[in-house]
């Protein structure tokens, strides 16, 4: 492979090396084994450049305003790289980082941004696996807290099919239980997402986690490992913050790692 084949060799480098300087997941688990708040704190200025300067008694708020803040920083050194196209399509992707309360963003800004990369066969699985597993997640909060009519169910839906094609989404609006889910899609990739209904969101994070970390490390033939990585860093910042969180309120150290994706 030739250095011209790759998208954007300079950026690519320059996220690698980003990358490399973040929490990692041994860090995550060195954390987790502090006997109280203070030291876990201390440890996470040690590790962390985003946290040296903080103060022993952080709160939640100061942890996600630092490390939005970082975010940023990383999206503005990404965006001076890009050309004019693929800044256009990368700016309607982060418009979902940009609402508070992201889960709940709505499904044209889906629709558009999956017509818009579905041409890019990482993207897609991307945004793809995405939308997938959040039309089968609305379904099964609202069959199970609601009573929807099955066409007005339809209607909430975000109208792009990536592994799931129509007919399997029709039969996961007629599904009656959870049960009935997880029969469904157990012919499909998202087979082992839902195995127990306590897991299946966190379930979803880990499987997302997984596929955008794969495409980042192995995929640079194209932009895809660009939104792979903003993607990651959201992730993993939940990951700290969990982490931080977790002991703060003195849960155990199991719980808190099955709080985690990583």
């Amino acid at each position: 492979m030739n250095i011209i084949d790759v998208k954007y060799p300079n950026l690519n480098a320059k996220l690698k090396g980003m990358y490399a300087k973040r929490i990692t997941k041994a860090d995550l688990e060195d954390v987790i084994k502090q006997n109280n708040f203070k030291n876990a704190v201390l440890l996470l200025k040690n590790k962390s450049e985003v946290f040296k300067n903080t103060d022993e008694n952080i709160d939640r708020l100061e942890i996600e305003s630092l490390l939005e803040e970082a975010e940023i920083q990383d999206i503005k050194k990404i965006l001076y790289f890009l050309n004019k196209k693929d800044k256009e399509k990368f700016e309607i992707f982060l418009k979902k980082y940009k609402i508070k309360g992201a889960k709940n963003i709505d499904k044209v800004y889906f629709e558009n941004l999956y017509d818009k990369v579905k041409n890019i066969t990482n993207l897609q699985k991307i945004v793809g696996s995405e939308i997938d597993l959040l039309n089968v997640l609305w379904i099964y909060r609202i069959k199970k807290y609601y009573n929807f009519k099955e066409e007005d169910l339809k209607q909430i839906l975000i109208d792009r099919n990536y592994k799931l094609n129509s007919k399997k989404i029709d039969q996961l609006i007629k599904a009656n239980s959870f049960n009935d889910i997880k029969e469904i899609l157990q012919n499909t990739v998202y087979k082992k997402i839902f195995v127990n209904e306590s897991d299946v969101e966190n379930n979803i994070d880990k499987y997302l986690y997984s596929i955008n970390k794969k495409i980042f490390k192995q995929d640079i033939m194209s932009i895809a490992y660009v939104y792979a990585y903003v993607n990651l860093i959201n992730y993993e910042n939940n990951d700290i913050i969990n982490t931080i969180e977790g002991i703060r309120y003195n849960m155990e150290r199991q719980e808190i790692q099955k709080r985690l994706v990583r």
